[in-house]
């Protein structure tokens, strides 16, 4: 079953999976920090990455990870989100979180997330087809 999950199609919904989950868990933090003075918020960004990954035809490799520079380099690292602060204008008490910007943000988030989901449900759904026989 591991070997399912190894195919590069599997490997990038993995991580888009992944990223967008971790982006949730962020603007949920920046909503519950709406009120809070000083509070930065905050996103995830890891498209970028995943796109040039795949670009350079790295989908079989996305789940490497060089974690330590004394390891030993087995080929491109691991796509990996990185949460940002973002740049914004700061309300009298230093918060910085938009609220309306925050909840578009998070049902964009949630549809994308809904998706990509959906893709490795399909997926499984086909290799399942597969295994059993194609329906012969």
């Amino acid at each position: 079953m591991d070997s399912i999950f190894n195919d590069s199609t599997m490997q990038v919904l993995r991580r888009a999976l992944d990223g967008l989950s971790l982006r949730q868990q962020v603007m949920s933090n920046n909503i519950a920090n709406v009120d809070t003075p000083g509070f930065k918020a905050q996103d995830v960004i890891f498209e970028d990455a995943l796109r040039q990954a795949i670009a350079r035809g790295q989908g079989d490799n996305l789940l490497l990870m060089k974690t330590s520079p004394a390891h030993l380099d087995a080929g491109p690292t691991t796509v990996q989100p990185e949460v940002v602060s973002l740049d914004g204008a700061a309300r009298a008490d230093g918060n910085t979180v938009d609220i309306d910007y925050e909840m578009s943000r998070l049902a964009e988030t949630q549809i994308a997330y809904d998706a990509t989901a959906r893709l490795v449900n399909m997926r499984l759904a086909l290799l399942r087809s597969v295994v059993q026989g194609g329906g012969r």
